[in-house]
């Protein structure tokens, strides 16, 4: 037995005994064979070109996301940095909501003796009073690094109407719609909260305003070290 064995190792191959067939497919898959290594080590130096150019793409994004907010954090604070500390008590706490309900109002009374005169006594006296006057009270004050932020609230729900929304907002936005210009100075205003809940009236349609801003002052002696 190990003799046969012997025999069948050291036995030379006779290349000529082999069908041409066989031949040419044996030589076809020695050509495929490296091509396919060179696919695959060539897939896989793009997987990693491909995953060095997201890492590229991701990390120039962040760089451009940086410089532009490090851009608009100059340039707002620089918009804001002389706006004037008593803004709200100014445009927002002395502006009168309902004026055109309460010169309807005198003029109805003015002109003698009416059925509703009572009523509108009544309501004219609520228009007038301090509970439908504009006040904002301020609920907290953060200090970050040159920033200060006070959280401004309404004292009490305003009845307002669709005017004096729009003036209202307007001047939060530092605009002046009697002149159509900007007001100066203003701090930067963030509306945080609002909300409007329709109400019957007894001329038209008004709302009851609450309220809460966001009001960020900037530092001047960090803009100087800045």
């Amino acid at each position: 037995m190990e003799e046969e064995t012997k025999f069948m190792l050291s036995k030379k191959i006779d290349l000529t005994q082999v069908p041409i067939e066989r031949k040419l497919l044996y030589i076809l898959i020695l050509g495929i064979v490296p091509f396919f290594l060179c696919c695959i080590v060539q897939y896989a130096r793009w997987i990693e070109l491909d995953s060095l150019t997201l890492r590229m793409q991701d990390t120039l994004l962040q760089t451009k996301k940086k410089i532009e907010k490090e851009y608009n954090n100059k340039y707002i604070r620089k918009k804001f940095l002389h706006s004037d500390r008593f803004y709200i008590v100014k445009q927002l706490e002395s502006y009168k909501p309902l004026m055109s309900e309460r010169d309807s109002l005198q003029s109805l009374l003015a002109g003698g003796f009416h059925h509703d005169s009572l009523r509108y006594k009544k309501r004219l006296e609520t228009l007038n009073s301090e509970s439908n006057r504009i006040s904002f009270t301020e609920h907290s004050v953060k200090n970050y690094s040159g920033v200060k932020e006070t959280v401004e609230v309404l004292a009490h729900p305003v009845e307002v109407d669709r005017e004096d929304i729009k003036v209202l907002l307007n001047r939060i936005e530092g605009i002046d719609l009697t002149m159509d210009d900007v007001i100066e100075n203003r701090p930067h205003l963030l509306v945080s909260e609002f909300s409007l809940n329709r109400t019957k009236n007894v001329f038209q349609e008004v709302y009851q305003l609450k309220m809460k801003l966001l009001k960020r002052e900037y530092l001047k002696t960090h803009d100087k070290t800045s």
